[in-house]
């Protein structure tokens, strides 16, 4: 983690469970996306670039943003840390 925060990373995984837990204890992040379904490389390499369009229709700032995409390839953004939440 602090690797990715200091180096002002936005960290793409699958490893959902994990890394929402470790971003919980962040004040302030460049952004995490999840893509949901543990799949194939060419799945995952799709439901990124759908992520990147996702993004880039919406203009997002990513900072503080928890990105997840499902199978379908539709990306939910959410604030992350929700505020006051530390666990």
């Amino acid at each position: 983690m602090p690797k990715i925060v200091d180096g002002d990373f936005t960290f793409v995984t699958n490893n959902r469970r994990d890394f929402v837990a470790l971003y919980r204890q962040v004040d302030l992040h460049a952004g995490l996306l999840i893509i949901l379904p543990s799949i194939n490389v060419a799945g995952q390499v799709r439901l990124f670039m759908a992520a990147l369009d996702a993004i880039e229709v919406r203009g997002a700032n990513l900072v503080n943003q928890l990105v997840e995409v499902d199978a379908d390839g539709t990306a939910t953004f959410t604030d992350y840390p929700i505020e006051g939440d530390k666990g």
